[in-house]
């Protein structure tokens, strides 16, 4: 699965599909933003429903460190939370089972078996006919429910990287938390770096 944007991709407006094994694959090509978005539909949680994600690839494993920390995990949540708000949001419906709402988690990428950060976002009583031509799919995939969801989804997406993009951490309540020796260690030096997130980073260059 690849990253959920690209602000060089040309081509004519509109959407295609592609299908594998694993997933049904949307390709939008859009003037507004410029460039083409990405999402990828498997099967949902429960029967008759379907998952749709947006991938971020690998950009938020610097903070697996950070979370998984054995002394400062709840410290690090919670400065983290503050600081991009949205994310923390996306985060906490994922870890607490909210399907019908847009969640951030790791996901399995069926192309290389690695995980990947997705925002995803599942839509029940959707179950796909079996897929006898291209029209087909093409209908299946224009349903309202999940058109309304591809929308919903990619305006999540957009605004989490905003977010991540031009939030700046504050150094005054991360020394509350912390203390200001922490400050100059290892793990506080990766959030004040734009290159611990390079796609993001460069999303909209």
């Amino acid at each position: 699965m690849r990253f959920f944007f690209d602000s060089t991709a040309t081509g004519a407006a509109g959407t295609e599909f592609y299908a594998t094994p694993s997933y049904l694959a949307l390709t939008t090509v859009s003037e507004d933003p410029p460039g083409a978005t990405y999402l990828y539909l498997t099967p949902g949680p429960i029967p008759n429903s379907m998952t749709i994600h947006a991938c971020w690839e690998n950009e938020l494993d610097g903070w697996i460190p950070l979370l998984t920390d054995e002394v400062r995990a709840a410290d690090w949540r919670r400065f983290l939370w503050a600081t991009y708000p949205t994310v923390g949001y996306l985060m906490d419906n994922a870890q607490e089972g909210r399907y019908g709402a847009p969640g951030l988690d790791r996901v399995i990428d069926p192309d290389d078996m690695n995980p990947k950060w997705c925002i995803s976002l599942s839509v029940g009583n959707v179950a796909p006919p079996d897929f006898v031509t291209q029209e087909s799919a093409r209908e299946f995939l224009r349903t309202p429910r999940l058109r309304d969801a591809y929308s919903s989804l990619l305006e999540s997406s957009f605004t989490a990287a905003r977010e991540v993009m031009t939030a700046k951490p504050s150094t005054a309540s991360f020394t509350r938390l912390f203390g200001k020796e922490y400050l100059r260690s290892q793990k506080a030096a990766l959030i004040w770096t734009s290159e611990w997130m390079p796609r993001i980073s460069g999303l909209f260059g």
